[in-house]
């Protein structure tokens, strides 16, 4: 991380750019090496959101929030350290009164993370490691009142920010106060923590890894190791006692174990995925289509399931040249930690070879999900169109289409090669020209109706 992004001030505190960094500076403070820092609400921030004065985004790659809607329909998600805060039009409008003196400042951002304690940490009552006889909180659970009380040490990161700060490069300021004991303690303050404390950033890579790839711990743990390569001994040594950039073993098949486990016990939430789509996919023309399910839809309507269709100008140009005769299309159940099935749209180009043309995703595959939003994106052959395309939002509200605006210029309506899935080929005779079963599955059907002494005569299914 780049050392200029954080500017150093003379009361002891720091500004830095929202986003990684932040926590990047948390992370390598001496006082803060190998601590495991828990956090109280942040302030602010919700109020000024409701008054559509800011936003705030998530920085790119982070995956490892939780999401969830409440009673009123409103969708609130987990607070990160590294979460970027814009002002919105009305917001702009606001800081400008600030400057010309009609209102005033506003903190957009107040947050306090503080040490979780241990056997080497001075409480607040003044003992280490214990609670003196006296204390209030000595008779509590694990000598504290609730999961946000700060009584285990003295230690705090408090970070924050005003509305007038968010036109500056370094609008998050970060201060560090207290410390683990007091100046004249005799005790060493030897910081050991025994529960995950990796970085924000890393429990992305991780997440991303095991549900994107299916990587076991330990080619994660390559993974995680690889910006090391050629590193002396030292370097290595001091990564690894610090716990934020790489765990040992047990703790990182223990947290994949955790995240298998969330998935699997949640997953209609699929809140990873919704934020690549909308935030990241969206925004470079990627999605064909996109529907989020709705449970009071019948589940013999398509409006029932979850739907999403990738692609990219490329390879819908590949289609419009190589594809207009037959495409092939085959599902699997196998890409992903979920079995949520894939289906594939190939195309043969002119040297032979397959190449992609769509990525379909859906929570079930029937005839109902298998959705080819390719036709209303096929550029046309036409080398001065521009191929111009947009986004609209589907009738039912629940997600939206690209079309192209010239895809209905001219007719593309091919074959598809399919197996001999039921559902697919129910789905394509409204779709397309009709399918022919691939040579594979006309020869396995030959066999199979000679072995039984029945001859098939015709493999095209109208």
């Amino acid at each position: 991380m780049n050392d200029d992004l954080i500017k150093y001030n003379d009361d002891e505190t720091v500004n830095v750019p929202f986003g990684r960094v932040a926590e990047w500076y948390i992370s390598k403070h001496p006082l803060l090496k190998n601590i495991k820092l828990k956090c109280q609400s942040r302030k602010k921030t919700p109020e000024l959101v409701k008054e559509n004065i800011i936003t705030v985004d998530r920085v790119e790659g982070a995956v490892n929030y939780i999401e969830w809607r409440t009673n009123k329909g409103e969708t609130k998600s987990t607070n990160r350290i590294d979460d970027i805060v814009h002002l919105t039009p009305m917001g702009e409008e606001y800081v400008k009164e600030i400057e010309a003196g009609k209102r005033k400042d506003r903190l957009c951002w107040s947050w306090t993370m503080y040490c979780t304690g241990g056997n080497s940490c001075q409480r607040k009552c003044g003992n280490i490691g214990s609670c003196k006889e006296n204390c209030a909180n000595r008779n509590f659970p694990n000598n504290i009142k609730n999961s946000h009380n700060m009584h285990l040490c003295k230690v705090r990161v408090i970070s924050e920010s005003k509305l007038s700060w968010l036109k500056t490069s370094k609008p998050l300021r970060i201060k560090i106060i207290g410390s683990h004991l007091s100046a004249n303690a005799l005790n060493t303050h030897i910081p050991n923590s025994s529960k995950l404390n990796l970085t924000r950033e890393i429990w992305d890579k991780i997440i991303l890894n095991r549900r994107s790839n299916y990587k076991t711990a330990k080619e994660i743990k390559m993974t995680l190791l690889a910006p090391y390569n050629g590193a002396n001994e030292e370097t290595l040594w001091n990564v690894l006692n610090d716990q934020c950039e790489i765990c040992n073993d047990t703790k990182l098949r223990g947290f994949i174990k955790r995240d298998d486990r969330r998935l699997k016990e949640n997953p209609e939430s699929w809140t990873i995925l919704h934020y690549l789509v909308t935030e990241i996919l969206k925004l470079k023309g990627y999605v064909l289509y996109y529907q989020q399910p709705d449970p009071l839809a019948p589940e013999d309507h398509p409006d029932h399931y979850y739907q999403l269709t990738l692609s990219n100008d490329l390879w819908l140009k590949n289609g419009q040249k190589f594809g207009n005769f037959c495409i092939g299309l085959d599902g699997t159940y196998d890409l992903n930690n979920d079995h949520v099935p894939i289906l594939t749209v190939i195309v043969e180009n002119n040297t032979g070879c397959a190449t992609p043309l769509a990525f379909s995703l859906s929570n079930k595959e029937n005839n109902w999900t298998i959705r080819l939003a390719i036709q209303a994106n096929i550029p046309c052959s036409r080398s001065e169109c521009n191929h111009e395309w947009y986004y609209q939002d589907l009738p039912s509200g629940k997600g939206f289409e690209r079309i192209s605006n010239c895809a209905n210029i001219q007719l593309w309506n091919p074959l598809a090669m399919i197996d001999k899935h039921r559902p697919s080929r129910i789905a394509i005779q409204s779709l397309l020209r009709g399918s022919i079963l691939c040579w594979f599955h006309i020869m396995k059907t030959i066999g199979e109706n000679f072995r039984n002494g029945i001859f098939l005569g015709q493999f095209i299914i109208h």
